[in-house]
């Protein structure tokens, strides 16, 4: 028989085991806690929980993840990967990835390119991380075309490339990056396997590249020569026996000078800029200070072989053959970018593109790796100029958009004769990220006579 006192003290025992399973937490319970504090980045706080969690669930997948993580968003990024790495070797061991694990996949990659940043990019730290970003693509069809992901790897495939370089005095850093030696944890896929990636991460690069070549314009043969284009914009230039135009603002301070163009056929030309003035007469070319109106500078120059007149859209395609070679492609149907000037007026466009001969070119100063010229046969107009300088080393970028103009309106004198008389100019690289303009061309006389004294140079 119980006796009254033994009944409370089992009483109370039951009570405090009931208790303590009332309030005992549950793996996915701790997990809630752990990534509310998380979100507070309250990352200590959510560590020793994570911690308390693991202690009472060994082997959880969801708090193993999430500690990994903790150290990840603290900056503990050699701490983050190992443990990554081991989950990842637990969970492929076990079977077929499925698309839930993309996410250690990128977790993965964003650590080891973190990591990365703080110190240097060595080819093994490249290859996976090409590897896990192609993984990321695999069990994610659906951002096949993520342009921000397509750029980041075709960067990390840059940077193996530097890193491959076999000299000791070479070493891929970025920005910040303090060239400080690190250990990386034994990884689970075997080199031969990260190079069969890279093949991959290279050829989606390619076709995303040739996709997206496509979607600006498409081209096919021509049925013209780059021959013709030129005895056609010398026709057009011909009819303009002299011109007086400024080229200025639309936007910003209104009607910022640009520049200011006088031009008398056949070889009188005079350019007047902010900080300098032009003049070319019969070969020789002057810079000269506008405020104290001496020559600062005089050079020969084949006014045949100069664009005199590319403010108002007519480029003298001689000037690039000879450091160019120079093909041609018929341009089918109307880019984009040139929509407003085909909503106005009908075009016929051809694609020139100039490619360097010398393969040596292109870094410092910056020389274009390529020119593509956008010229409409019905009017000898360039109405669209793109410049590619070679890619960065280590971008992975072979060349790169640095500078282009685009017209968006046709313009036509009382004569008849079309002009650029819209556009804009706009630079996408560093060295050119302050250039960013919205034009508009004035005409303020066209064949008709022009003093010679306005080219009069005083030496």
């Amino acid at each position: 028989m119980i006796k009254k006192w033994q009944f409370q003290i089992l009483l109370l025992i039951t009570l405090l085991c009931l208790s303590t399973l009332s309030y005992a937490k549950t793996a996915d319970e701790y997990l809630g806690s752990v990534y509310k504090l998380i979100n507070q980045k309250q990352y200590d706080e959510a560590l020793l929980l994570v911690q308390k969690g693991a202690d009472e669930y060994p082997g959880n997948l969801g708090l193993t993840i999430a500690f990994a993580e903790i150290h990840h968003l603290k900056g503990d990024y050699e701490t983050a990967i190992a443990n990554y790495v081991n989950i990842m070797k637990a969970l492929v061991s076990a079977g077929e990835e499925v698309p839930e694990m993309a996410r250690y996949h990128h977790n993965l990659v964003d650590a080891y390119n973190e990591l990365g940043q703080r110190h240097y990019f060595p080819k093994e730290l490249c290859l996976r991380i090409i590897y896990h970003a192609e993984k990321v693509f695999e069990l994610m069809p659906e951002i096949s075309q993520d342009s921000e992901y397509i750029e980041f790897e075709r960067k990390s495939i840059g940077h193996y490339d530097v890193a491959s370089i076999e000299s000791g005095n070479v070493m891929m850093l970025e920005k910040g990056g303090d060239g400080a030696d690190f250990q990386l944890p034994e990884d689970y896929v075997t080199n031969d396997e990260k190079m069969r990636y890279k093949d991959k991460a290279l050829q989606r690069i390619k076709e995303y590249d040739a996709l997206h070549k496509g979607s600006t314009f498409r081209t096919s043969a021509s049925d013209k020569t780059v021959d013709e284009i030129l005895q056609l914009i010398d026709q057009k230039v011909a009819a303009i026996k002299s011109i007086h135009f400024k080229r200025v603002s639309v936007r910003g301070e209104p009607n910022e000078l640009f520049e200011e163009i006088i031009y008398k056929a056949p070889h009188s030309f005079k350019v007047i800029e902010s900080n300098a003035i032009g003049v070319i007469k019969n070969g020789d070319y002057y810079i000269i200070d506008p405020q104290t109106n001496k020559v600062l500078q005089q050079d020969r120059l084949e006014p045949t072989k100069v664009s005199l007149l590319k403010g108002i859209g007519f480029y003298n395609l001689s000037e690039a053959l000879e450091a160019y070679n120079l093909s041609i492609d018929k341009i089918d149907g109307c880019p984009d970018f040139l929509s407003e000037v085909c909503k106005a007026t009908s075009i016929n466009l051809y694609l020139i593109t100039a490619t360097v001969k010398d393969k040596d070119k292109g870094f410092y100063p910056p020389t274009s790796k390529k020119i593509e010229y956008l010229i409409d046969s019905q009017t000898g107009l360039c109405l669209a100029k793109k410049d590619y300088w070679l890619g960065i080393l280590g971008s992975g970028k072979e060349e790169e958009l640095a500078l282009e103009y685009i017209v968006t309106e046709i313009g036509q004198t009382a004569e008849g004769i079309p002009f650029a008389s819209l556009g804009i100019a706009k630079g996408h690289v560093e060295e050119l990220k302050d250039l960013s303009q919205d034009w508009k061309v004035n005409i303020l006389s066209i064949n008709q006579d022009i003093n010679d004294q306005e080219f009069v140079v005083v030496k």
